[in-house]
């Protein structure tokens, strides 16, 4: 047991010195840093996950990128720590599948773990799920109360949290199932709901006495119209877009099925003859199978690519809910397998919402998912413990019975185990190399950056380090460190690693969840503040695409790969435009460039 904790501890460190990028990860570290000037609406949306990453960054060696990301990845962690002992103790599961699934739970986490509003969420939404099927299967009422204030605070850690709500679900289906008294279940809802109430309402009201009641109304009331300039930010589309990978990657699971049923009929054929004949030829369908889709692109092997493992894993999630819903219709089965089950289920479905990353936050959120469907597949294929001794599973023997009718059971069991075999190596190997938004497009991270003191001792591709160190190096040249900057074209990052805070009150401008309005009105305070002081006069900092946009210059547009489909994109850009418009009425000129970004002062 211990060095299973060992190692789930130690894993979801692996990489915390490997990868730079420019956009997520480093923009969440920024807000940590600049807490007091972030845009209300994200503050009070991702309050909690804000102040817990404010407090990591006053940790020791906090205020570099490689610290916080050993602090935000002890969350990654933690959660799996909690889940494997709560696994093992209270929900059934053993040692090895809760390892196993757990491993590979920490292997898929392709978000960064600086975005805290993420991990965070998993660690608080995972840990009242499991406190909620032990106060439901053990009958311990406080901890209804427990789950609630942690379902409370995670509305706090992320607005759109307040799904997670949806488990009380969980505790009307137990009570169903078990037949409890109406009131009982009625006065497990209040315990819940109070504990919600409880949770939510200490840290909201700590949160309007220091900020005000006005400013929390308004910021919340700006994101709740977010959707209206961020489309994919709908509930409509939040919840239709999961579903879409679901019935697109259907179709590899058809394939599955269809090979399992036409090799089910073979071995029925001739029954014991050529027995071994038809084992090894079903071997040669699942390998024959597995190639064709690797020839499809329906996976690679370019570990350094979410196409390495999505549609393993879409695959995977189908199961787990087939599993899940089998588990719900069996009345055989134990009422605590249905209860997981039922929490799985809301899972799944409750994870994606407050996101636009299709089924990417599921993939990221397998902590209590995979654990239980490889227990599922074990049971089957295996057997289990009960009561009464070992049960074998219903594939164990080479003749399965389902609904008084005999099937040979080869082929579903192998078509299982190889599919399982296949995921898990995937999933380990993807885990092991891939970096978020680092040497996707297949370079190698071989450059450590020393030049710059939030990136000191990272390791990145030579041209991202180059052009780091050489920006930051004309900055301190230049005696800018202490001017404040405007950043434009996916690149947010830049204001945390040169130590540089945004002139307007966010550092990534480009997203749809800023306003047009919203950066019109703040642009023109930053006009008002510079024709009083020219000292408030803010560098801009462009890609170096926009630059070769701005200035026309065809050869830079070649040179950075920018598709005629981009251009257009820049020239319908409005908030582009008001920039362009700024900096033309201010008299900005362009001062230094490298291959990467363009500054004008």
């Amino acid at each position: 047991m211990a060095l299973c904790i060992i190692t789930l501890v130690l894993w979801p460190l692996r990489h915390v010195w490997l990868g730079v990028e420019l956009t997520d990860s480093a923009y969440s570290a920024g807000n940590y840093a600049l807490l007091d000037r972030l845009d209300q609406m994200w503050l009070f949306s991702t309050y909690l996950a804000n102040l817990c990453g404010a407090w990591m960054s006053s940790l020791p060696f906090g205020q570099t990128m490689m610290g916080l990301n050993t602090y935000t990845a002890l969350t990654v962690s933690l959660l799996s720590v909690l889940c494997f002992c709560m696994l093992v103790r209270r929900m059934k599961v053993s040692y090895g599948i809760a390892w196993l699934g757990l491993f590979l739970a920490e292997s898929l986490c392709w978000c960064p773990t600086t975005i805290l509003y993420n991990y965070l969420t998993y660690l608080l939404f995972n840990a009242a799920v499991i406190l909620l099927f032990v106060a439901l299967r053990y009958e311990q009422r406080y901890l209804f109360v427990m789950a609630g204030i942690l379902l409370g605070c995670n509305f706090m850690v992320r607005f759109p949290n307040i799904v997670e709500c949806l488990l009380i679900v969980a505790v009307w289906y137990y009570g169903y199932l078990v037949k409890k008294r109406f009131k009982d279940v009625v006065l497990e809802s209040i315990l819940s709901i109070g504990g919600f109430l409880l949770g939510a309402g200490i840290w909201l009201l700590q949160m309007i006495v220091r900020y005000g009641m006005d400013a929390y109304v308004t910021a919340i009331t700006r994101l709740l119209s977010m959707p209206s300039e961020a489309t994919d930010y709908s509930l409509t589309s939040m919840i239709l877009t999961p579903l879409l990978d679901y019935k697109a990657s259907a179709r590899w699971l058809l394939c599955m099925i269809a090979l399992v049923l036409v090799m089910t009929i073979l071995f029925w054929i001739g029954k014991e003859r050529g027995y071994r004949f038809k084992q090894a030829l079903m071997l040669i369908g699942i390998a024959g199978l597995f190639a064709w889709w690797y020839r499809l692109g329906v996976f690679n092997l370019r570990y350094y690519t979410y196409e390495s493992m999505f549609q393993w894993v879409a695959v995977l999630l189908l199961i787990t809910i087939l599993f899940a819903l089998s588990l719900l219709i069996r009345k055989e089965a134990d009422r605590g397998q249905k209860l997981y089950a039922m929490l799985v289920l809301i899972v799944l479905f409750v994870t994606p919402l407050g996101s636009n990353n299709h089924l990417y936050p599921n993939i990221n959120n397998l902590f209590l998912v995979a654990p239980f469907t490889l227990q599922q597949v074990w049971e089957l294929i295996i057997g289990r413990q009960t009561d009464d001794g070992y049960l074998p599973g219903e594939l164990y023997y080479p003749v399965a019975e389902w609904k008084e009718h005999l099937f040979p059971s080869f082929p579903l069991k192998s078509m299982l185990i190889a599919f399982l075999c296949a995921t898990i190596v995937q999933g380990v190997c993807f885990g092991a190399v891939f970096t978020f938004r680092d040497g996707m497009s297949g370079q190698i991270r071989d450059t450590k950056i020393e030049k710059n003191a939030i990136l000191s001792g990272m390791v990145t591709n030579r041209e991202l380090a180059e052009q780091i160190e050489s920006l930051t190096m004309y900055i301190e040249d230049a005696g800018l460190s202490d001017r404040s900057v405007i950043l434009y074209g996916q690149i947010p990052a830049l204001s945390y690693y040169l130590e540089m805070p945004p002139a307007i009150s966010t550092t990534w401008p480009d997203l749809r969840s800023y306003s047009l309005e919203m950066f019109q009105r703040e642009i023109a305070q930053v006009e008002k503040a510079c024709s009083q002081n020219a000292a408030d006069r803010p560098l801009i900092i462009v890609s170096a695409s926009i630059d070769a946009y701005l200035t026309e210059d065809a050869e830079g547009l070649e040179l950075t790969g920018t598709s005629q489909a981009q251009i257009d994109a820049y020239a319908a850009d409005e908030k582009l435009s008001c920039l362009t418009a700024f900096m033309e009425a201010e008299g900005y000129t362009e001062s230094y460039c490298n291959s990467g970004f363009a500054i004008f002062e």
